[in-house]
């Protein structure tokens, strides 16, 4: 079993959140859950410590990533989550899917190191698939985003 350094679960909840300016303001919230598994392909042959450390072989990699957020509160649309973009939904322009106060999103990836298959091929193949939903959060926001 390959433990990668980010790999695990990652809770965030930024405190003390925000506060508008003026004596009927609210408070508002974000907070964020993220959970990552990186591990070697079921069914195939599995590396030794010497292919990875002295061959310099790397596993083929199944990865899986889940996150979800949530916002409680009144909250300026400039803080709304985007749906979309290299760190959600890969694919699209970050802000493309767009804007919402609930989401969730899933993502599985494949890495296959081509210097397993051969020693002359360089690189690695990389295959992904993710999706991502607003809850139906978004309705709700100002100037439907």
């Amino acid at each position: 079993y390959m433990l990668q350094v980010d790999q695990g679960l990652n809770l965030q909840v930024p405190l003390p959140g925000g506060r508008k300016v003026g004596f009927n303001g609210g408070l508002y919230n974000r907070m964020v859950a993220s959970l990552t598994h990186f591990m070697q392909l079921p069914g195939l042959k599995q590396l030794s410590d010497d292919d990875v450390w002295l061959k310099r072989k790397a596993p083929n990699t199944l990865v899986l990533h889940g996150r979800a957020g949530n916002c409680i509160g009144d909250m300026a649309s400039y803080d709304y989550f985007t749906l979309g973009g290299p760190y959600s939904v890969r694919g699209y322009s970050p802000g493309e899917l767009g804007a919402c106060r609930r989401f969730v999103e899933a993502a599985a990836e494949l890495r296959v190191p081509l210097k397993n298959v051969s020693e002359k091929l360089p690189g690695t193949v990389y295959a992904f698939a993710e999706m991502g939903a607003d809850l139906g959060s978004s309705r709700s926001l100002a100037g439907s985003p």
